[in-house]
């Protein structure tokens, strides 16, 4: 997934993200240029369960080790697993 992000500064930047993790060892890159911070998420405590419209996920905001460097103006930034091996 990648969309665009305008900053006024050139900076360092903090990365949180919204989520529900099912699985251990899930992996997860964020980059914008030859900038990127990779992490590996872990389960998403509290309940998950299957209700008759699927499953019922707990998302939780989670702040991502590292920061992502962005310049001035607009910058796309892409989210993606990388391969999961």
């Amino acid at each position: 997934m990648t969309w665009n992000v305008t900053v006024p500064e050139e900076g360092e930047f903090d990365l949180f993200l919204s989520c529900a993790v099912s699985v251990s060892g899930f992996k997860l890159e964020v980059r914008s240029g030859s900038s990127s911070v990779r992490v590996e998420l872990k389960v998403t405590d509290g309940v998950y369960r299957q209700t008759e419209g699927g499953w019922y996920f707990n998302f939780e905001k989670t702040r991502l080790d590292g920061k992502l460097h962005l310049t001035r103006g607009v910058n796309p930034v892409t989210v993606q697993y990388p391969d999961q091996n």
